[in-house]
């Protein structure tokens, strides 16, 4: 992906952390792009409208109740993705919420959105 006409990759972790390397200095750019639920699972670079953009893909398991015997646990899976503007590392609009977390993401070059999750695509159109 290129910013201001150099190579930059953007990473995503375990922790739930992005982000955004200058590849020509090996450096980190930014500071680090937060408030993700759960490990990053999937990062996809786009420009949409002139500007570049970050696609992130997160995802969580959370352990929601116990059964009544306190034996057996239900599980909750949350997934959500990000869409962050690359040049001024600003959350574009607010993360879209999927039931499960995302394992690909990907953005066409007129704004929509493809992500799968579990064994679903979904394919979001801007409004």
């Amino acid at each position: 992906m290129e910013i201001d006409d150099r190579p930059h990759i953007v990473t995503g972790g375990d922790d739930g952390t992005v982000r955004v390397w200058d590849l020509t200095t090996r450096e980190q750019v930014a500071d680090v792009l937060t408030g993700h639920t759960g490990r990053v699972r999937s990062v996809a670079t786009a420009v949409v409208d002139g500007r570049p953009v970050a696609i992130i893909g997160s995802g969580t398991v959370g352990f929601t109740d116990l059964d009544a015997d306190n034996a057996g646990i239900d599980v909750d899976t949350v997934g959500s993705v990000w869409l962050w503007d690359l040049a001024s590392m600003q959350q574009i609009r607010p993360n879209v919420a999927i039931p499960l977390g995302a394992k690909v993401v990907d953005m066409t070059s007129d704004g929509r959105l493809a992500v799968a999750f579990g064994h679903e695509i979904a394919v979001l159109a801007r409004r």
